[in-house]
C-alpha cells in the first residue's frame, strides 16, 4: 500500500512538472471535485497560490450561480469520462481571487492512475476573444443601422422633394395657360421660382447631411460677434415670416462666441426655418442667455408645440410627428447631435410651455462656447 501511494505521489509530481510547461491553465481534480494539481498558469489566471487551492473544491473557482449545476455536470462526466469541451455552446466564467469574473473555454480529459480516476481541466482565458466579438457585433450593428438610416433618408428626402416639384409643375402649367391674364401668369411664374428656391435649399441640405455623415466637414472655429450672425438670419428669413403674417424677432446681443460661424448659422437657420413653417400666427424669437461661461442660443415660437412624450423621439433618425406639430423636417433631426458637436455647440434641448388659452409654445436651446 505504501509503495503504491508513493508511486502515485511520484506520478503526481511528474505530472505537475509536465503541466507547468503547458501554455494553458490546468487543474486536476478528484471525482468528488477536490483539487489535487494546479499549474503555474492556473495560479496566474485565478490569482491563488498553489498551496491555497490544493485540497479545496473546484467550485471555489466558479461564480456562485454556476456552482450547484456544476456539481451535477461533474457527476455526469464521471459516469462517462472522455475528452470533450465543457459546456459546448454555453458562456462559461471563472472566478478569480479578487472577485472578478473572466470568460473561459474549458476542455475536459480523464486521467487514469491505476485504479484512481482524475479529471483534468484545461482552462483558457478568452477575454480578448470576447472583446473582439463584442466589437465586431457593435460594428455590424452600426453598419446595419447605417444601412437602415440611408433607406429612411432616401424616403424622407423623396417626400420633402416631391411637394415643391409637384407644386412647380402645377404653376408651370398655369404660367403657360394663355387663357389666363398677364397678372395671373406672372404670379404663377413667381410661385414657380419659389418652388425652385425651396428645391435648391433642400438639395443643399441633403448634400450637407451627406458630408456630415461622411465626416467630410471640418469645423473652422473662430471668434465672432453673435449679433452679426443673428442679423444675417433675420435678413434671410424676415421675408418668409412677413409672407405668413408672422413677426421674426431677434433679441440684441453683445456676446462674442467661439464656434464655426457657417455651421452654427446653418443650425440656427434650420430651427428658425422650421419654426416659421409650423407656426400659423404670432412670432418667432431668436435670442441667447448666459449659462455660466457658455451661451444658450434659443429659438422660441408660438406654434402648436411638441408633446412631452415626443421630446426624446424627435431626436431619433427621420422622425415625423403628427401633422402640424412644430418639429424640424425629418432630414435634419437626425444630424443635430453630430452637427452640434461639429459646430462647437452642445446640449440640444427641446421645451414646450403653455401660451395663451390652449396654445403652446416651443423652445429649442443649445449651448455655444463664449470667447
Amino acid at each position: 500500500m505504501r509503495q503504491r501511494l508513493a508511486a502515485q505521489g511520484q506520478a503526481l509530481l511528474e505530472l505537475r512538472k509536465l503541466l507547468d510547461t503547458t501554455p494553458d491553465a490546468l487543474i486536476v481534480i478528484e471525482r468528488e471535485g477536490e483539487i489535487v494539481l494546479v499549474n503555474r498558469q492556473a495560479e496566474r489566471l485565478f490569482g491563488y497560490p498553489r498551496g491555497e487551492l490544493i485540497g479545496s473544491s473546484i467550485e471555489r473557482l466558479l461564480p456562485e450561480r454556476f456552482r450547484q449545476a456544476h456539481g451535477l455536470h461533474r457527476e455526469h462526466f464521471g459516469a462517462n469520462p472522455h475528452v470533450r469541451p465543457m459546456g459546448a455552446g454555453l458562456d462559461l466564467y471563472g472566478l478569480t481571487r479578487d472577485g472578478r469574473e473572466i470568460p473561459v473555454e474549458i476542455s475536459l480529459s480523464p486521467i487514469a492512475m491505476g485504479e484512481r480516476m482524475l479529471f483534468a481541466s484545461a482552462i483558457r482565458d478568452i477575454t480578448s476573444h470576447v472583446d473582439i466579438e463584442r466589437r465586431l457585433r457593435e460594428a455590424r450593428n452600426v453598419a446595419d443601422r447605417a444601412t437602415e438610416s440611408k433607406a429612411r433618408f432616401v424616403a424622407a428626402a423623396s417626400h420633402d422633394l416631391r411637394q415643391p416639384l409637384q407644386a412647380a409643375s402645377i404653376y408651370l402649367d398655369l404660367a403657360s395657360n394663355e387663357a389666363l391674364g398677364r397678372e395671373q401668369r406672372n404670379e404663377a411664374i413667381a410661385k414657380t421660382r419659389r418652388c425652385v428656391d425651396t428645391l435648391t435649399e433642400l438639395l443643399n441640405k441633403i448634400m450637407h447631411i451627406s458630408k456630415l455623415d461622411a465626416g467630410a466637414v471640418t469645423p473652422q472655429r473662430s471668434e465672432f460677434r453673435l449679433a452679426d450672425l443673428f442679423s444675417r438670419v433675420r435678413d434671410d428669413y424676415a421675408p418668409a415670416a412677413s409672407d405668413k403674417g408672422l413677426e421674426l424677432r431677434v433679441a440684441p446681443s453683445r456676446a462674442i462666441v467661439r464656434s464655426d460661424p457657417v455651421l452654427l448659422q446653418r443650425m440656427i437657420e434650420n430651427l428658425v426655418s422650421n419654426a416659421l413653417r409650423y407656426t400659423e400666427r404670432g412670432a418667432v424669437l431668436l435670442g441667447c442667455r448666459r449659462r455660466g461661461r457658455d451661451l444658450a442660443i434659443q429659438i422660441w415660437d408660438t406654434g402648436v408645440g411638441i408633446a412631452a412624450e415626443d421630446h426624446e423621439r424627435i431626436f431619433e433618425e427621420f422622425q415625423r410627428l403628427a401633422a402640424g406639430a412644430s418639429t424640424p423636417t425629418s432630414a435634419w433631426v437626425w444630424v443635430w447631435p453630430s452637427f452640434a458637436g461639429s459646430s462647437a455647440c452642445s446640449t440640444i434641448h427641446c421645451g414646450c410651455a403653455p401660451s395663451r388659452g390652449e396654445e403652446r409654445s416651443s423652445r429649442w436651446s443649445f449651448l455655444a462656447a463664449t470667447a
